[in-house]
């Protein structure tokens, strides 16, 4: 499938809101009660997946994958994974360490950011209720120290443009013949 995009992220960091902003196409969703309540902020999380298309014009299309943000169904982020052409990955700036989920989901999906040539974005979402002018540049540092020149961007998912310009980015970058961000 040509442009599949996966958009992962912890918990309440976006994904479904992202999608929903950004796809062209009514957007299917499994999201079921959150029995966790991990963040306390919404009653509802992605058990297995968000799908949504963005058109391109002549045709083509932006396929969103949008990944559950709980661990115990990581299952489902190999499978969404498998034949992606890129990756959107949504920090939430006001969680208890964001940079530490930076990294975690660097981790887990490392190989797939590889096998796409390094084509990755990063969106921190919340930034408008947290308290941290720096955390652009916090990014820019920790991605600077793993090796990894991917753009990084301030999106409020319920802004569609925000959405929208942080894949168009992610779109040019899979396009580009010079694109190989990754290095070890």
């Amino acid at each position: 499938m040509k442009n599949k995009i996966i958009i992962t992220g912890a918990v309440g960091s976006g994904k479904t809101t992202a999608i929903t902003s950004a796809s062209d196409t009514l957007v299917v969703d499994t999201e079921a009660a959150d029995t966790d309540r991990m963040r306390g902020e919404s009653s509802k999380t992605t058990v297995a997946m968000d799908y949504g298309t963005l058109n391109l014009g002549a045709g083509a299309k932006m396929h969103l994958f949008g990944t559950p943000g709980q661990e115990r169904f990581s299952y489902m982020w190999e499978i969404l994974s498998t034949g992606a052409t890129g990756i959107a990955i949504l920090i939430d700036a006001t969680s208890v360490n964001p940079l530490g989920d930076l990294d975690f989901y660097l981790e887990v999906f490392s190989d797939l950011i590889s096998k796409c040539g390094g084509v990755a974005v990063i969106g921190i979402t919340h930034t408008d209720v947290t308290r941290n002018s720096r955390i652009l540049e916090q990014f820019n540092k920790r991605l600077s120290e793993v090796r990894l020149s991917v753009p990084v961007f301030e999106v409020d998912c319920r802004r569609r443009e925000d959405v929208r310009t942080m894949l168009y980015s992610l779109l040019s970058l899979s396009e580009s013949d010079d694109t190989h961000a990754l290095s070890h």
